[in-house]
């Protein structure tokens, strides 16, 4: 069987985390999410403002490069998760799966902007936000941004739009056969 690279993302509260755990034990490959590493570093070594935020989430990357690269290297399959920007990240996703002849599985998770909103204010209200991701923003500019399309990386290999919207009808997409 190919070694894969499996990519999950989209914007935040589109379900991104459920749907890699998901495929993880369907498929029994092990997955990473930024959110976790980076939660972790906080409760290790404090919560401050959004310039922390942001340095704890570029380590964050960098141990999942390391990670992901050394799976790859030995031939095992992985899924990573986070909320990866295009022009940011499908450099280093793309070098990681052609120097590990790994094939690319990009899932992007969407979902309506209201729905993705009220997911997002409903973790922030009820406190499964981590109090360390800090927004240097106002909740308006956050329902504004939720509302707009998020973009794939520039990867090759394969893409799969999953609506989240209602998460009882999602099917976990075949990985290794999909076209």
């Amino acid at each position: 069987m190919n070694t894969l690279l499996v990519i999950i993302t989209g914007h935040p509260g589109s379900g991104k985390s459920t749907l890699a755990r998901q495929l993880s034990e369907n498929y029994q490959i092990p997955f990473l999410s930024k959110d976790a590493i980076k939660e972790r570093i906080f409760d290790d070594l404090g919560s401050k403002d959004k310039a922390w935020s942001l340095k704890v989430s570029g380590a964050s990357h960098r141990i999942i490069d390391d990670i992901v690269a050394n799976h790859l290297h030995i031939g095992q399959s992985i899924i990573v998760e986070s909320n990866f920007k295009r022009g940011v990240d499908s450099t280093r996703f793309r070098e990681l799966a052609e120097k590990h002849q790994a094939i690319c599985v990009q899932i992007l998770c969407k979902a309506d902007g209201k729905v993705l909103f009220d997911r997002w204010n409903e973790r922030l209200q009820n406190g499964r936000r981590h109090e360390g991701h800090v927004e240097a923003i106002s909740l308006e500019q956050i329902k504004q941004d939720l509302a707009v399309p998020y973009d794939a990386l520039d990867l090759p290999g394969k893409l799969i739009e999953i609506d989240t919207t209602d998460p009882i009808a999602i099917e976990l997409p075949d990985l290794y056969h999909q076209s």
